[in-house]
């Protein structure tokens, strides 16, 4: 019987702390994000991350959509430039250029090295 008030004490105790945690939220800050084609092909993605603290996470986020975007038209994704900075209010800001490419065909015959000691 003792052990079951203990566990209940521990289970209101956890439930409280992380309502606590969730009331010291700022929860108007919102993840932005928009994609602009600058030249043929050429495009920017802009991104906010508001809970964001490690820039490369947010650039291999902002990398994975654009990837999505480009497969959306069947090309692939070729990073051009991309920068990350810190907001004030917090978390983080990227732009990232890439360009959708065309995927390479499959070569018809596979490649050999003739050259190579292994036998």
């Amino acid at each position: 019987m003792h052990s079951k008030t203990l566990l209940r004490l521990a289970l209101a105790s956890a439930c409280a702390a992380v309502l606590a945690g969730c009331a010291g939220m700022d929860f108007d800050r919102k993840r932005e994000q928009s994609v602009t084609e600058i030249d043929t092909n050429l495009y920017l993605y802009k991104a906010y991350l508001p809970y964001e603290t490690r820039p490369y996470n947010a650039k291999d986020y902002v990398a994975d959509l654009a990837t999505r975007h480009c497969n959306q038209m069947g090309r692939g994704s070729q990073p051009v430039e991309a920068s990350t900075k810190f907001r004030k209010a917090g978390g983080i800001e990227v732009q990232y250029v890439f360009r959708c490419v065309q995927y390479l065909p499959t070569p018809e015959q596979p490649f050999v090295d003739h050259n190579s000691s292994v036998s």
